[in-house]
């Protein structure tokens, strides 16, 4: 494994409370991808057809797959995996990382923060969902 850094040279962030590094800041995806598991459960809060145990606690026989562009492979396959087993609770750990190059569009990596991507729910207005379940099901097939 390479070294990561968990801080960076920034002015703005969460603060580093240690002396000598007054301009450090935490670099956010080191603890970002907890909020995998925040999500699901304030999305849980008001529900009763699901919990968010049934997707991160172990023994509900649940499957995780991560899936995304090569330059997120390690804050999901390792340090998501490292901040679930630091908990105190028994959480189930990411199952699969399915990783792909980057899209394209004119030689620039698509990308949020540029804006020239193109947001999921916006693709699923135009195209029909059964393609992801195509997906899906070549990968369930690999295993």
């Amino acid at each position: 494994l390479v070294d990561r850094a968990v801080s960076r040279d920034l002015s703005w962030g969460v603060e580093i409370p240690l002396e000598g590094y007054d301009d450090k800041r935490m670099y956010v995806w080191i603890d970002a991808v907890l909020g995998y598991l925040t999500n699901t459960m304030k999305l849980s809060e008001n529900r009763e057809d699901c919990s968010w145990e049934d997707f991160w606690k172990e023994g509900n026989n649940n499957k995780i797959y991560m899936c995304h562009g090569k330059d997120n492979i390690v804050f999901h396959s390792i340090i998501l995996n490292a901040l679930l087993l630091g908990q105190e609770e028994n959480y189930h750990l990411v199952d699969m990382i399915v990783s792909a190059e980057h899209l394209t569009i004119d030689g620039e990596k698509i990308s949020k923060s540029k804006g020239n991507g193109t947001p999921v729910i916006e693709l699923l207005k135009e195209y029909n969902a059964d393609s992801l379940n195509k997906i899906y099901n070549e990968i369930e097939k690999r295993k």
